[in-house]
């Protein structure tokens, strides 16, 4: 089993995860933050778009998310979590580009070769590393974040997790 195969599995696991946990998410469900304000899973989702681009983007292909930089200004790495849930695109929308970017992660990994992973490059400034291990990370990250959507649906929503 080679590097690249269980780092696309692992991705695809985590979507899994991701959809298994919407499934039954209501647009009022999405915007749940509980006692603790946590991150709602309409901002989690958003989120791991904007990681998956920039997946996309750091493996030196474009992709865009819509409304230009909106998703950037919402989902990003320190964007905070507006008070006002009407600021956000409907839960359909946001799904629908989470699938549209988890696609595009999936292909752009696909094209790569083994010898691709242990290429080093500036993926932000500041943070060289492998290919390897920006994927590896990156995916890491987001099954963190599904961790974050799959606590929400447990203790906020007070829903059955993953495994029961």
């Amino acid at each position: 089993m080679d590097a690249k195969y269980v780092l696309t599995e692992s991705m695809k696991a985590t979507k899994d995860w991701a959809d298994q946990i919407l499934k039954d998410i209501s647009e009022a469900d999405s915007i749940a933050r509980g006692q603790d304000q946590m991150n709602p899973i309409k901002w989690l989702v958003g989120h791991l778009c904007v990681s998956s681009r920039f997946i996309v983007t750091g493996l030196g292909r474009e992709m865009q998310l819509p409304a230009g930089d909106v998703y950037s200004k919402m989902f990003e790495w320190g964007s905070v979590v507006a008070d006002d849930p009407a600021v956000y695109p409907p839960l359909a929308d946001v799904k629908e580009q989470f699938n549209r970017a988890s696609d595009a992660t999936m292909k752009v990994i696909g094209e790569m070769s083994e010898a691709d992973l242990d290429k080093e490059r500036e993926f932000a400034p500041g943070w060289k590393a492998t290919t390897g291990q920006f994927l590896m990370f990156m995916g890491l990250h987001q099954a963190y974040h599904v961790g974050q959507m799959a606590a929400v649906r447990t203790k906020v929503l007070k829903r059955k997790g993953l495994q029961g």
